[in-house]
Order: structure tokens, then C-alpha cells, then sequence
């Protein structure tokens, strides 16, 4: 029975690595998300993969486990989401809120990096200290320090935009009403 239950666990990483080499939903090199792990396969072996994280140190899980679980691919896909929210100090106008909202969208459009079928930029909300613009868009890259440069240039201009139409953006504040007593 103990060699049984033994060899259960050595057959359960056998096969876990035969659907990973046949259904391939990882590579040597592919960025993955799993059970709360991130970083870069380095290599699936026959009983486990390693994965080399971002602190450098490297985790081996095995395969029978990595097949049952949710993996996220990062590096299977064809561009990077960029989504943020700006939040506006209440002061700001209707007349500024379109201005910025539209400049920013016209921005993103006009960046050729920028993917043009789905680019929102949205006022959705009136947030507890701000009134807030929803931006989605999608970077066509696929290498991480691409977007983030890229990311890094927009924002910068989302900037220059909030300010050159006369806006700020908000930050948490509470006012406090003091109320004054009559007595002496």
C-alpha cells in the first residue's frame, strides 16, 4: 500500500508533465502567475518547473500540481493593458472635464503604439474627493519594459493635459465645520 500511495504522487507529476508538453500552456521563458508565484519558467523537467521569481530565487512546483491549478501566461499575450483612473479636484468645470477627457483620448488615439479599436476614456464617477475619469487602452507590445516606458510618456502627457486646461488633480481632503458656542 505505501509503495501504491508512493508511486500515485511520482505517476500524478508523470502525467502532469505530459499534459504540459502536450497542451503547452507554459514554455521555457514564458512570464506566468500561479498559485500566488510569479516570474520566468526557467525549466519543466519530468517531475516539476521551475520558476525563477523576482527576487531571483527560483521555486520548483510540480507538475501534477501545476496542471491542476490556474496559470496565467503573461507571456502569451499580444498587448499590455493600460487602465488608470484621474481624479480632478472638485473645482473643475463641465467645460474642463470635456476638454480634458477629450484631449486625453485624442492622445491615446493619436499614439502609434496605442492598439485603436478599444481606447475609453470616461467621467464615471464622482468619487469621495474627486471626480474621476476611467481610461482604458491597450499597449501593442509585448515586452514589459516597452510598456512601462511608454506607460511613463503618457502619463506625462495626461498631465500636461490636466494642466494645461487649468485643472489640478485631487488629493483626500475633509473639511471640518467648527461650530462656534455662545457660552462664555
Amino acid at each position: 500500500i505505501a509503495v501504491a500511495l508512493a508511486a500515485q504522487k511520482t505517476l500524478e507529476h508523470v502525467f502532469g508533465s505530459v499534459a504540459i508538453g502536450l497542451d503547452q500552456p507554459i514554455r521555457v521563458g514564458d512570464w506566468i502567475k500561479t498559485g500566488g508565484i510569479e516570474g520566468a519558467v526557467e525549466a519543466i523537467g519530468l517531475r516539476s518547473t521551475r520558476i525563477r521569481t523576482m527576487e531571483r530565487s527560483v521555486v520548483a512546483i510540480p507538475n501534477g500540481q501545476l496542471s491542476e491549478q490556474m496559470t496565467e501566461n503573461i507571456g502569451m499575450r499580444e498587448r499590455i493593458l493600460l487602465r488608470t483612473k484621474l481624479g480632478l479636484e472638485y473645482g473643475t468645470t463641465v467645460t474642463q472635464l470635456r476638454a480634458v477627457r477629450d484631449q486625453i483620448e485624442a492622445a491615446l488615439r493619436a499614439d502609434p503604439l496605442v492598439w485603436p479599436d478599444v481606447v475609453v476614456v470616461r467621467f464615471f464617477q464622482f468619487g469621495d474627493f474627486s471626480l474621476d475619469i476611467d481610461i482604458i487602452a491597450w499597449i501593442e507590445t509585448t515586452d514589459p519594459n516597452v510598456f512601462r516606458a511608454k506607460r511613463e510618456e503618457l502619463y506625462f502627457r495626461f498631465m500636461e493635459i490636466v494642466e494645461a486646461n487649468g485643472c489640478s488633480f485631487a488629493f483626500p481632503t475633509s473639511t471640518v465645520h467648527v461650530k462656534s458656542s455662545d457660552r462664555h
